[in-house]
């Protein structure tokens, strides 16, 4: 049975359980094709030489500082990063010389399943502790659960940027080095308003 790579993409990994918990759980399942490694980075275009260097990889979990910075070297998104903007999960389809990537935000579904556990009281208000991705996700989760938040941050500037993207949280422009796009063929995201999500891809210059 061939191998079956996944890995988590971060800056420093050392606290990192995921290795330790999916091994556990691969092991659990009987998967003894599937393999779970660290890689960390410390730029976010270097991305690219992981999937290119290993052809293996089938996964990747994305974590601090790159969820958002994450989205121009994809190639499609899930309706709920559109909601969020930080893709946490990318899923790697190849096809020969092609490779797509497609981001996730299962943060979503875990936060949601967390504060229905705890039976959040009807009415509450909720005080959210900064302004990354996964405060962006925690805002959105309580907002469809009909419960009002308020984030504080360290950094009140993001707290105004949060503001502005309220209805659109997908990063309207955010810049890659031209060498990096040339060099893997890719082209930044660039979203439209209005985008429907069925419709929100990128795809290589080939």
């Amino acid at each position: 049975m061939p191998k079956r790579l996944f890995g988590l993409i971060g800056g420093s990994l050392s606290h990192s359980l995921s290795q330790k918990y999916f091994t556990k759980k691969f092991a659990e399942l009987g998967l003894s094709n599937c393999k779970y490694t660290l890689f960390p980075i410390s730029e976010v275009s270097k991305v690219t030489n992981i999937i290119d260097g290993n052809p293996s990889l089938v996964g990747l979990n994305v974590t601090s500082p790159y969820k958002e910075t994450i989205i121009p070297f994809l190639d499609e998104l899930d309706a709920k990063v559109l909601k969020v903007g930080t893709v946490n999960v990318i899923k790697i389809t190849r096809d020969g010389e092609y490779t797509h990537l497609k981001g996730y935000n299962t943060d979503i579904y875990g936060l949601r399943k967390t504060f229905e556990m705890l039976e959040v009281p009807a009415g509450c208000k909720a005080l959210i502790l900064g302004s990354g991705g996964s405060a962006k996700t925690a805002k959105v989760v309580l907002s469809e659960m009909g419960i009002a938040s308020t984030n504080v941050s360290r950094h009140p500037e993001t707290l105004a940027d949060n503001k502005r993207h309220t209805r659109r949280n997908v990063p309207q422009r955010i810049a890659v080095p031209a060498d990096t796009l040339r060099r893997h063929h890719r082209r930044p995201y660039l979203p439209r308003p209005r985008l429907q999500p069925c419709q929100n891809k990128i795809h290589r210059e080939l």
